[in-house]
């Protein structure tokens, strides 16, 4: 539900699927979703997550044909960066 979901110290692996639904692949590695990247650029994106609340879980979907050894890229929303907090890279 949101309210634990919203206590975990570690949101980083938190999926919203939809009202009161949420799945969290932090501790499992074999959710290989898990290792999908958002590289905040819409034009690379290659796979969507088509969310099954109903079910608990979400699907990767392809966007386009993807290569063998293609990093996956899919947008994780705005709520997931609103969140985080800034951080300075240094060189």
């Amino acid at each position: 539900c949101t309210q634990e979901a919203m206590h975990l110290e570690d949101k980083s692996y938190l999926m919203r699927l939809g009202p009161q639904s949420y799945v969290d692949a932090r501790d499992t590695s074999s959710v290989l979703a898990r290792y999908i990247n958002d590289c905040r650029l819409p034009a690379v994106y290659n796979v969507r997550f088509d969310k099954r609340p109903d079910e608990g879980k979400a699907l990767v979907v392809a966007c386009r044909h993807i290569c063998v050894g293609e990093e996956l890229f899919v947008d994780y929303g705005k709520l997931y960066w609103a969140s985080t907090k800034p951080h300075r890279l240094r060189p």
